[in-house]
């Protein structure tokens, strides 16, 4: 009796405890579902525990060849260009071109009232003559006088005084034809010509301003040879040389290619961003491009023939990270990336870092909520 009353009790207290753990378990169960529950009702976002995905959404890695093409973008600008300023002061008589017009090298752009310059000129003219007529005057004395001196019907001392007579009034004649050259000079700076050839980009002045030296009239650039400016990252700079074609698409020509060549590089890198500064020469002999338009730039590096490279679309930069969404072990995982150049003719950009071989790339915009997720693959349908 004894022993069946132990077994009794036993058999009481396994089922006290099984009921005892249901009870928990429903409770921790139930704790879970309200939780659940009160986390909807805020609004905040529910893990995902199965995806379905179709094989469409997949990138299936393959380590091949890539073609390292480095983007650049910038702006255009003129390598010659000059300001045309006024040489000295006076009003404007007349102006002969406005902004666009095309001009050539020593083509007249505008005309100043040369009335004042004018009379100064010949004023400088008539003293010229009067010099030169006493220097010929004192010049032909000293000669007749060093004749007497040798004679011995003058002194020395006579002949010095005339002798240095001649040589002051030859002095005050070479005066007197700089004085001249330089009115010559202003009566010429009368016309305003441009010093190169190319287009009138801006226009200063109007016929009767009155302009002081040194005042910007014109503006003239030559559109035959631009400068395309591009700034590169230290980690590609040394992939860049002197002479490398860069294939340039601006905005405003929609299915047109220019080329450039790589003809300078800055030596100093950029403080803040680090990236060095490349200068890219563009041919522009038919005037098709103009200065300050925006344009995106293909400089091919290299081709590396073991290379990982995804479509860009995969590529989820965050706060400044990016990522790509990987299938690994049929669950879904973020997959910190490094990424290198990108090639424009095929979308793909290189991952340096964090994908290898045999990974499945998601393309699909996903939630952060995906992460871990199991994924069923979707059947195709016939």
């Amino acid at each position: 009796m004894k022993r069946s009353a132990k077994i009794g009790m036993l058999i009481v207290l396994a089922l006290g405890i099984g009921v005892g753990a249901k009870v928990m378990n429903g409770d921790k169960d139930k704790d879970k579902a309200q939780a659940v529950a009160e986390d909807k009702k805020k609004g905040k976002p529910q893990p995902i525990a199965l995806l379905e995905l179709a094989e469409a959404d997949l990138f299936r890695i393959q380590v091949g060849e890539f073609r390292r093409t480095l983007v650049l973008t910038g702006n255009l600008k003129p390598i010659s260009e000059t300001i045309v300023n006024a040489k000295q002061s006076g009003p404007i008589a007349s102006v002969l071109v406005r902004e666009g017009d095309a001009v050539k090298q020593g083509q007249l752009l505008a005309i100043m009232d040369d009335a004042e310059v004018r009379q100064r000129l010949n004023e400088r003219q008539a003293q010229l003559e009067s010099f030169k007529a006493e220097a010929a005057y004192a010049e032909r004395n000293r000669e007749q006088n060093r004749e007497l001196m040798k004679q011995a019907f003058i002194s020395q001392e006579a002949f010095n005084r005339i002798d240095s007579d001649s040589t002051v009034k030859q002095a005050q004649l070479k005066a007197q034809i700089a004085q001249l050259e330089l009115a010559r000079k202003s009566m010429r700076d009368t016309k305003i010509v441009s010093p190169i050839q190319g287009f009138v980009a801006t226009r200063d002045v109007n016929p009767g301003q009155d302009v002081a030296p040194g005042a910007k009239l014109f503006s003239i650039i030559d559109l035959s040879q631009l400068e395309y400016v591009a700034q590169v990252p230290a980690s590609d700079i040394a992939s860049v040389s002197v002479g490398q074609t860069v294939r340039l698409h601006v905005d405003g020509y929609s299915g047109r290619e220019f080329l450039g060549k790589v003809e300078r590089i800055n030596p100093a890198a950029q403080q803040g961003t680090r990236s060095i500064a490349v200068y890219i020469r563009i041919d522009n002999t038919d005037n098709a491009l103009r200065t300050g338009l925006f344009a995106s730039g293909e400089l091919q590096l290299d081709t590396q023939d073991k290379a990982i490279a995804v479509p860009d679309a995969a590529v989820v930069l965050d706060k400044g990270q990016r990522y790509i969404w990987v299938l690994r072990q049929n669950k879904l995982d973020k997959a910190h990336v490094e990424v290198g150049a990108r090639d424009p003719r095929t979308g793909k950009v290189e991952v340096r870092k964090g994908l290898m071989a045999g990974d499945a790339v998601v393309l699909a915009q996903l939630a952060d909520e995906a992460r871990g997720a199991s994924v069923k693959m979707a059947t195709a349908k016939p």
